[in-house]
C-alpha cells in the first residue's frame, strides 16, 4: 500500500466509507418495512430486492478493495463497474438518504451522489497505480 499514490489511497477510504453507509442505510431501511396495504408489500418486496443487489455489490467491493491495495487490475475494474451499477440502482432505491442541504429546496445526498462521484473520479486520477508493473530480478 506504501507504493499506492494519493488519489488512490484516498478512493479507497472513501472506498470504505460508501460501503459502511450503504450497509447501515439497507438495515435500518429493512428493519422499517412499510405499512398498510397491498402496495406496502409490494414496496417491501422492492426494497429487499434494492437491498439484495446494493448489499451483494457492497459485499464485492468490500472484497476487490483488498485487492485494489494490492494493485490487481481486475480488482479495479471490478470496483469501477461496480460502482457504475450501484449508482443506479440507488438512485431508484427508497433508501434513507444522508443529505445536505446546500440551496433551499436542494438536497444533494451523500450515499447517492457525492461519494460514488467523488470515488470514480479519484479511481481516475490514479489509474497509473493499475499499470501493468514489470518485475526486475
Amino acid at each position: 500500500m506504501n507504493n499506492l499514490s494519493l488519489p488512490t489511497k484516498i478512493a479507497l477510504g472513501l472506498l470504505y466509507v460508501f460501503i459502511v453507509i450503504n450497509i447501515i442505510l439497507i438495515s435500518i431501511s429493512l428493519s422499517q418495512p412499510s405499512e398498510g396495504g397491498e402496495f406496502a408489500a409490494l414496496h417491501n418486496f422492492a426494497m429487499l430486492i434494492y437491498a439484495v443487489f446494493i448489499g451483494g455489490g457492497s459485499l464485492v467491493l468490500f472484497i476487490s478493495s483488498f485487492f485494489l491495495r494490492k494493485q490487481k487490475r481486475w480488482a479495479y475494474f471490478l470496483s469501477f463497474i461496480l460502482i457504475l451499477l450501484i449508482l443506479p440502482i440507488l438512485a431508484f432505491s427508497d433508501l434513507k438518504e444522508i443529505a445536505f442541504n446546500l440551496t433551499p429546496g436542494a438536497k444533494i445526498s451523500l450515499n447517492k451522489e457525492i461519494l460514488p462521484v467523488a470515488i470514480l473520479l479519484l479511481l481516475i486520477l490514479g489509474r497509473k497505480d493499475f499499470r501493468k508493473v514489470q518485475t526486475s530480478k
